[in-house]
Order: C-alpha cells, then sequence, then structure tokens
C-alpha cells in the first residue's frame, strides 16, 4: 500500500518604500502557506482519494494504519531473513 499526499502550497510576497523628509525607509515580507488537502491511496490495482478536510475520511485513514503497519513489519522481516541468508554465505 502506497499513501500519496494531495497538498496546496501558497506562497505570497510583498515590499514598500517610502519616503518622509528626506528619510527613506523600505521593507518587505515573504509568506508560505502549506495544506493538507487529500491522501491518495494505492493498494493493488485499487486507487481510493481521501479528502483529508472531512472527519470521516481521517476515520477511514486510521483503519487502514494497521494494515501499513503489517506490511512494514513483513518488509523488515524479509530484509533481516535476506541479511542472515548473506551471512551465512
Amino acid at each position: 500500500m502506497k499513501l500519496i499526499p494531495i497538498i496546496t502550497a501558497s506562497f505570497g510576497l510583498g515590499g514598500g518604500i517610502g519616503e518622509e523628509k528626506n528619510d527613506s525607509g523600505g521593507g518587505g515580507g515573504l509568506g508560505c502557506k502549506i495544506s493538507p488537502d487529500a491522501i491518495l491511496v494505492i493498494k493493488d490495482n485499487q486507487v481510493e482519494m481521501m479528502p483529508v478536510n472531512t472527519r470521516g475520511s481521517l476515520d477511514k485513514l486510521i483503519e487502514k494504519v494497521p494494515e501499513l503497519l503489517e506490511k512494514i513489519n513483513t518488509c523488515k522481516q524479509k530484509k533481516k531473513e535476506e541479511s542472515k541468508l548473506e551471512k551465512e554465505e
């Protein structure tokens, strides 16, 4: 299973310059906002998009966590077995 986050990134830039009685001044600013919109879940030949901003979608994602942890543990076990075989050779 693969989880791919879908995000929105917004950037802003502002600046200004001013003069008052021969005194100069200037300023500027930069901002960035990144917010999650959805998560794309790919499992076998199925693709499902789950929006993050609704409560039910978060519940669905939490339901998939045990399955994801099981897959991670299986991969770790395979790597351990492969390393044992390499050491024996």
